[in-house]
């Protein structure tokens, strides 16, 4: 695709190159991911553990969700930087 000038522009092009750059990006990732295994872990990936019953109600810091969720939308946040900057 040409940069700085008009162009085709087609949607199995812009899939194609979407595609790549997925599979570009996980190909990254993996290869990170292996090397700080081999790095910090000697290759090995430890067992996992599991550290409550997953048969427990799901608990955020000890508070029912519904709670949580309530007394964050009841929190007041200072307004946004940008209405202060511009006042």
């Amino acid at each position: 695709m040409n940069v700085g000038q008009d162009s085709d522009f087609t949607l199995e092009q812009f899939m194609v190159r979407y595609k790549q750059r997925a599979r570009e990006q996980s190909r990254n990732l993996v290869n990170r991911t292996l090397n700080m295994t081999t790095r910090f872990a000697g290759g090995v990936l430890p067992a996992a553990e599991v550290a409550e019953d997953l048969e427990k109600p799901c608990t955020i810091s000890g508070q029912d969700p519904r709670e949580f969720i309530r007394s964050a939308k009841a929190t007041s946040f200072t307004p946004p930087l940008s209405a202060r900057w511009f006042s």
